[in-house]
């Protein structure tokens, strides 16, 4: 959808003006009007609007603002970290996949001072594992990061089945479940970008 929009809308404004109207469509059709769009349209009419942030973030990223912005030193990042985190328990549960937004204009504030937050608090982390096998394995993470995201939801469910199948406590069942989902996730990750899979996910 951002692909189409970016390619065939030329004007600027207008540009600007159909994300808007797309991610705004997307926050409301379930909550305002109780409707639910086949194939995912209106989750996906709200990833328009975050794809283009992303996509004004790294074309604009050389500017002064942006570029300070995104290399907060600890302090600062830390501090805006716990202020997101304050703001993300304000909000309602934001549940994207069942288009629950909560606050919509809080959701758009969190989503993009996550994003900020997460990438400096990513960046700092980096300059103290790079090298090591964590920081491969995150590194890794990063770059296969579509395969985790189109493949989390149905390795934990099945993941969750298999070990909830032994009785054990709770906290037990569910860092085992974490565990076994990033393992599996790993190991699907080097099958699709080391084989013909990788086409699936849009990898040459």
């Amino acid at each position: 959808l951002f692909f189409l929009i970016d390619r065939y809308i030329e004007n600027k404004p207008l540009k600007v003006l159909v994300i808007s109207l797309l991610a705004v469509m997307g926050c409301l059709l379930n909550s305002a009007f109780s409707v639910t769009l086949p194939f995912a349209l209106g989750t996906s009419f709200v990833g328009v609007g975050l794809y283009y942030i992303g996509h004004l973030f790294r074309k604009y990223g050389e500017q002064k603002i942006i570029c300070k912005v995104m290399n907060l030193s600890w302090i600062p990042a830390i501090l805006l970290g716990i202020v997101t985190v304050v703001l993300i328990f304000v909000n309602d549960e934001i549940n994207m996949r069942k288009e629950f937004y909560g606050s919509i204009p809080l959701f758009w504030i969190n989503a993009v001072l996550c994003v900020i937050v997460g990438m400096n608090l990513s960046k700092l982390t980096y300059k103290l594992i790079q090298g090591n096998i964590i920081g491969k394995w995150l590194t890794g993470i990063g770059k296969n990061s579509i395969v985790y995201v189109c493949l989390n939801q149905v390795v934990i469910l099945v993941c969750d089945k298999l070990i909830k199948m032994v009785d054990m406590p709770l906290i037990v069942s569910q860092s085992l479940i974490l565990i076994v989902s990033l393992a599996v996730l790993w190991v699907l990750s080097i099958i699709f970008m080391k084989t013909k899979l990788k086409v699936l996910v849009g990898r040459k």
